[in-house]
């Protein structure tokens, strides 16, 4: 039997045990309050500030306050949602070193905070509580406000997180900075009126830049003070406007031509040639972009009305961009996941002396073309000629000084001559090194598209790394990742399926009688020990 010495020691052993472990839970919550420590698993780091979020915080010379305007008596469901600002604010405080302070504050109870908040432009928002079986409207505040000197940065209303860094890294930075940039945007027509069809573009875009949008007829010149030029697909611009895009590219404007080749009629699902007047213009810069559009078997499917019902099928000309059909050394497409470009057609890159190009994006290797009549029904066999398949250029980047494009004289010019007065002396090479995006296609950006995955990441990293340079670039792309699978050959399809039905099986059989036979000789061996 066990006498009281002995209980006494396992009780003393078990004390002493117990007392370690308490000492040592102590120590690293002391520990991991005094230096924040966050481990993240996730492959593109999704929980973690971004390289260029840190980077944008160090070039603090005095401190950022960030103040989070949240109620307390916020609906249950929101609870997670304040943990992941808190959580995204805390890594900017101590990516600050000091120079990002973080203020959590409830104006429901502070009458005088209330007015400030209204002066800020953050507004009470009303939402659904149900409490004691009982729906109940109750008012919220959800706004951050980011100010450095005597400037200040409002997000009114933080509505999920999943843009919350790029919202206030982009804030923080138009602080540091000062300025606004402006896009100015020449659109070709209705179809793509930011106001309607590209009306999301607008959305995303103007919290962030100073946007004015012209019609190509109505522009003789490019504002001056335009940081990006974004021309979409316009049909048939006058000379006087192509000029002026010559002369913005001269002295060392940026710009991005998306243009569709296609006109279609999504009633009869057929398409047209369009004609921009600008393919000329954009050839002697770098790119052809060719009339044919481009089919893959990587692709996005769609929805197709036949007779009664409505089936989803994959379709050929909704070309799908994955991981290997982006540009590896690229900041604006190296993270990307996917891009869903409907109705594009195919690039041919035109060598040009002082001038870089990179095919940002290509089709898979499974894709084709159709040329001459164009018959884009979903209701068709996409059957690919046969030895055609290839990979073809859908976005191309170029940089470098640009040679101006020869054009004959225009309205102005005349005017010029008439009253006597000597033609201006125009530049024949751009200034200084400048950029242009070039894409077969700009429908990616109609509201039907842009929420594909990848679309609006895609132009908005563009956009910003035209603007403001590599600043903003990487904090988009941290989202979910794309993993579609390979295409296979039909052997290798026959094979997956036969290993499935029989290999799959045969195998449990195989380790089963192994066991067995294993167990038999164990069995054997210790029967043969006992006789011995």
């Amino acid at each position: 039997m066990i006498n009281w010495r002995q209980k006494l020691h396992f009780l003393f052993g078990d004390l002493t045990l117990i007392l370690v472990v308490l000492g040592f839970l102590i120590l690293i919550n002391f520990l991991s309050y005094r230096h924040f420590v966050r481990l993240d698993l996730t492959e593109n780091r999704i929980y973690t500030l971004s390289e260029s979020s840190r980077n944008v915080v160090n070039k603090l010379s005095d401190p950022v306050t960030i103040q989070c305007f949240f109620s307390k008596k916020a609906p249950p469901e929101l609870a997670a949602l304040k943990q992941q600002i808190a959580d995204l604010l805390e890594e900017y405080r101590v990516s600050g070193k000091g120079k990002v302070k973080v203020i959590f504050s409830d104006p429901a109870d502070n009458a005088l905070l209330q007015k400030r908040v209204q002066v800020m432009g953050i507004p009470q928002v009303q939402m659904n509580v149900y409490e004691k079986d009982q729906a109940q409207i109750t008012n919220v505040y959800m706004g951050v406000a980011i100010s450095y000197e005597d400037r200040q940065e409002i997000l009114p209303f933080v509505k999920d997180a999943k843009n919350l860094e790029y919202d206030i890294t982009s804030a923080i930075l138009r602080l540091l900075k000062n300025e606004r940039k402006r896009i100015v945007f020449l659109t070709g027509g209705e179809e793509y009126d930011l106001n309607g069809p590209f009306g999301t573009v607008r959305k995303i875009l103007e919290p962030l830049y100073d946007l004015t949008a012209f019609h190509p007829t109505a522009v003789d010149a490019i504002p001056a003070g335009t940081d990006l030029l974004i021309v979409v697909s316009p049909e048939g611009i006058p000379e006087k406007t192509k000029h002026a895009i010559d002369q913005f590219v001269m002295h060392g404007g940026k710009i991005f031509f998306l243009i569709d080749r296609v006109n279609i009629d999504g009633g009869t699902m057929t398409a047209s040639r369009r004609v921009s007047n600008l393919e000329d213009l954009i050839a002697s810069y770098g790119v052809r972009v060719t009339q044919d559009l481009v089919l893959d078997r990587f692709n996005t499917a769609i929805n197709f009305r036949t007779g009664f019902t409505i089936l989803r099928v994959p379709y050929a000309f909704y070309p799908k961009v994955v991981k290997a059909g982006f540009a590896s050394d690229n900041t604006i497409v190296n993270r990307l996941e996917a891009l869903s470009l409907p109705w594009v057609t195919a690039l041919e890159v035109v060598e040009k002396p002082d001038v870089k190009s990179t095919i940002l994006a290509r089709s898979s290797p499974y894709s084709w073309l159709q040329r001459g009549m164009y018959n884009i029904s979903p209701a068709q066999e996409f059957n690919p000629p046969a030895g055609e398949l290839r990979s073809y250029p859908l976005i191309v980047l170029l940089e470098g000084k640009f040679s101006s494009f020869p054009h004959g004289s225009t309205a102005g010019d005349s005017r010029e001559q008439n009253l006597g007065r000597a033609k201006p002396v125009l530049p024949i090479r751009s200034q200084k090194d400048t950029k242009i995006l070039v894409m077969g296609n700009a429908r990616f950006l109609a509201d039907g598209f842009i929420a594909a995955p990848g679309n609006a990441d895609f132009f908005l990293n563009a956009v910003d790394w035209f603007t403001w340079g590599d600043d903003l670039i990487g904090i988009r792309s941290k989202k979910m990742l794309s993993r579609p699978l390979p295409i296979l050959t039909e052997k290798q399809k026959r094979f997956i399926k036969y290993g499935n039905m029989i290999g799959v099986p045969l195998l449990v059989v195989l380790t089963g009688v192994l066991r067995f036979y294993l167990r038999q000789r164990r069995k054997n061996a210790y029967l043969k020990g006992k006789t011995a």
